[in-house]
């Protein structure tokens, strides 16, 4: 019998998808909870997409698909409570840029919970409907997981979306022995992308090609917990045992810098015995200012 991935690695998934469209769009980051029993099928999924929706997949390396499946009205809501306006259209190159840092946001905590080699493959945003919802569903196999996700972030409704795991990204986050093929099914390729002005897809192309330029740049990410001064003599009076008050609540969040410069704060969790840190708030432009200061 196989083996359905936890209501909790849903969450997560679901969780990192929406973490990383608020880093990418500098928005705060959704609290997410998963409808307990609601499986992803292509009844269920037909009727959620008979309002417009938009369907982003990506491969997670050999082992299948990661999909979510979102209303535009629902996206074009989160993102207009970050003052996004007339650029929260599904279509717009800045809108699918940010999908797709979403959609490596919940590979990422694939990453995390089932293997560290593991890449974001090619991404797809499509227009969901009946047609694509079927391709979905046959080439994500018979035992695909995933489950039916709220999101919740200020100022905006509340939302809902699907996850759709492959059965092989199933198999792997369950260690279930792969399928002969190794738990990676053929593809199908949606042809109902969205159309964008020739406009939009030069701009779009420029764009791309200027953010390749520095994509490979190194930076440092550090998660400080707090801080201190300290005179020299007590400094040189450490020793093991000594306890050092840093003044931070165990309530209050940790902050992330990157390259010393304070970027975002989040929670701590642990991941397979590792520490991680969730994000939950992108510091305003007036903080980031401020830190570089």
């Amino acid at each position: 019998m196989s083996e359905d991935v936890p209501e909790n690695m849903v969450q997560e998934i679901a969780q990192g998808f929406f973490d990383g469209l608020a880093l990418a769009s500098g928005t705060q980051a959704a609290a997410i909870s998963i409808v307990s029993g609601e499986k992803p099928t292509a009844q269920a999924l037909e009727a959620f997409v008979e309002e417009p929706a938009v369907l982003v997949q990506g491969l997670a390396g050999p082992y299948g698909a990661v999909t979510m499946v979102m209303r535009q009205a629902d996206l074009a809501a989160y993102l207009g409570a970050a003052g996004m306006g007339d650029d929260a259209e599904p279509g717009s190159p800045i809108v699918r840029e940010l999908l797709q840092s979403a959609l490596g946001g919940a590979v990422d905590y694939v990453r995390q919970l089932g293997d560290s080699d593991l890449e974001l493959g090619e991404v797809s945003i499509v227009a969901a409907d009946s047609d694509s919802i079927a391709a979905l569903m046959d080439s994500a196999g018979a035992q695909a997981a995933g489950g039916k996700a709220i999101f919740e972030v200020r100022d905006a409704p509340a939302g809902e979306s699907w996850l759709i795991l492959d059965d092989g990204v199933r198999r792997l986050l369950t260690s279930e022995p792969a399928s002969d093929n190794g738990g990676a099914e053929p593809r199908a390729q949606h042809q109902q992308e969205y159309t964008m002005t020739g406009q939009q897809a030069d701009a779009g192309a420029q764009d791309a090609a200027n953010l390749d330029i520095i994509l490979d740049i190194q930076l440092v990410a550090t998660a400080r917990l707090g801080g201190v001064e300290m005179p020299l003599q007590d400094i040189l009076s450490l020793g093991p045992g000594s306890i050092i008050e840093i003044g931070h609540g165990v309530d209050e969040p940790v902050e992330l810098l990157i390259n010393g410069k304070l970027i975002a704060r989040g929670d701590v969790v642990v991941v397979n015995e590792r520490f991680g840190l969730r994000i939950t708030e992108i510091v305003s432009q007036q903080e980031r200012v401020e830190s570089l200061r």
